[in-house]
């Protein structure tokens, strides 16, 4: 096997075992939005929802 295929073979296991893990539940996407201090934005210091 070449190490290309190797690789391949590695990132779909990775992308299975993700997809996995969030149709189980096992799993969640978080975000986070920063801003420099002092640096001028319009982000409410609070989300509504």
């Amino acid at each position: 096997m070449t190490t290309l295929e190797t690789r391949l073979r590695v990132w779909r296991l990775y992308l299975v075992g993700g997809g996995m893990a969030f149709r189980d539940g096992r799993m969640g996407v978080d975000q986070i939005l920063a801003v420099r201090p002092g640096a001028p934005h319009e982000l409410p210091a609070v989300r509504s929802w």
